[in-house]
């Protein structure tokens, strides 16, 4: 089984490795996620500019692929770019606030997972 993680709070935000923890025995785990916090951007995606992917290193030393754009663009470039095939699953958060009633579409983490629902996986 293969993992995609992204979040919104970006690539070295604490829950993305709690997420990442979680279930790295479970599967093959690929993290992307944007670069900086990018709370709140709901489903943008960059058209118009080019993306930047850097790999790095969480926290724990394990690796990871930060983008120079949205939540939605990381899962799209997770899946697209830097993943061998598609994953069987994406996990999007642990998120540092809440996403709950209207707001919940302003959420770079909730669309992050709409996007990739929109590309056919769980």
């Amino acid at each position: 089984m293969n993992i995609l993680i992204s979040n919104d709070d970006g690539v070295f935000a604490p829950g993305i490795l709690a997420a990442k923890q979680a279930v790295e025995d479970l599967a093959n785990v690929t993290v992307v996620a944007p670069h900086t916090n990018n709370s709140s951007v709901g489903r943008r995606i960059s058209l118009f500019k080019h993306l930047k992917l850097e790999s790095c290193k969480l926290e724990d030393g394990s690796p990871a692929y930060s983008v120079s754009g949205s939540p939605a663009d990381a899962v799209i470039v997770g899946v697209d770019y830097v993943m061998d095939e598609k994953p069987d699953l994406v996990i999007t958060g642990i998120n540092s606030g809440v996403n709950i009633s209207c707001d919940i579409t302003s959420s770079g983490t909730v669309c992050a997972a709409f996007e990739a629902v929109s590309l056919g996986i769980p």
